[in-house]
């Protein structure tokens, strides 16, 4: 899985906001504020790292996009609020593993 962009990310969105109007499916937004850094290095750093936890653990139908230094949005389409919070989790688990590495 790759990182849209803002435009692609957005325009995502407004297509499982609409199909969940229509159908009533679930979809659930994750707003991911990763903890402050030092210096735009660190936070490319981190924004690298968690970039790659993405990767690993999102499914092919998430969407995901960087909204800036520290701030990423995931759109998880056909997530219950309950999964998008174990979701969340299995993100934050991840993440914190790579700290430790280089």
């Amino acid at each position: 899985m790759e990182l849209d962009t803002r435009p692609d990310w957005l325009n995502a969105f407004r297509y499982e906001a609409a199909r969940h109007a229509r159908y009533g499916r679930p979809v659930s937004l994750l707003l991911v504020e990763l903890p402050g850094g030092q210096g735009e290095v660190a936070y490319d750093r981190m924004a690298a790292q968690f970039t790659e936890v993405i990767r690993s653990e999102a499914r092919d139908p998430d969407r995901a996009v960087r909204m800036g230094p520290t701030r990423f949005q995931l759109l998880l389409a056909e997530t219950s609020a309950r999964a998008a919070d174990a979701a969340a989790g299995r993100l934050r688990r991840a993440f914190t593993a790579t700290q430790g590495s280089p």
